[in-house]
C-alpha cells in the first residue's frame, strides 16, 4: 500500500492499508493476534506516536492504566533503528496483556508495531513480524 513497507506475515493473514482513513501512514495485519504498524513520521513531526524512548514507555504506562493494570516491563530494550518494548498488564477483564511496542527508523521515518497479545507465543508471532518490516522493494 501507500506506507512503502513490506512485512513478513503468516500465511493466513491479511493487511489493509488504512493511511486514507487514518491520516497518516497506517496499516492493520489481520491475524493472531491483531497487529498495527502506524508512523511514516520525520524527526521533525512525529504525529501520532512519541518521539523518544521515554515518552514511549510513560505512554505504555499511561494507556495500561486506563485499560487495566500494568504488571510490568518484561523488555525495555534500545536498539540501533529505536526501541523495543514488551509488558505485561491485565484487562479491565483481569484478562492477561502480553503487549508489544517496536520502533524502526527506515530511512528516516519513524514507525510503531506492535499490539497487546493475549499470550506470550503471540507476542513472539509480532515480535517476529515488526522485526521483518522493511522499505518496499
Amino acid at each position: 500500500g501507500t506506507t512503502g513497507l513490506e512485512i513478513e506475515v503468516p500465511a493466513d493473514a491479511k493487511v489493509d492499508d488504512n493511511s486514507a482513513s487514518a491520516g497518516f501512514p497506517s496499516a492493520t495485519i489481520w491475524t493472531t493476534p491483531t497487529t498495527f504498524l502506524t508512523g511514516g513520521f520525520s524527526k521533525e513531526d512525529y504525529g501520532m506516536i512519541k518521539a523518544t524512548f521515554e515518552e514511549s514507555k510513560a505512554g505504555i504506562e499511561k494507556d495500561a492504566a486506563m485499560v487495566g493494570k500494568l504488571k510490568g516491563f518484561t523488555k525495555e530494550e534500545k536498539t540501533p533503528t529505536g526501541w523495543h518494548f514488551e509488558w505485561e498488564a491485565t484487562s479491565m477483564t483481569d484478562s492477561p496483556v502480553f503487549g508489544i511496542q517496536i520502533r524502526l527508523d527506515i530511512d528516516g521515518k519513524a514507525w510503531d508495531c506492535g499490539t497487546n497479545a493475549g499470550s506470550p507465543a503471540e507476542r513472539a508471532t509480532v515480535a517476529k513480524m515488526c522485526a521483518s518490516v522493511r522499505k518496499a522493494s
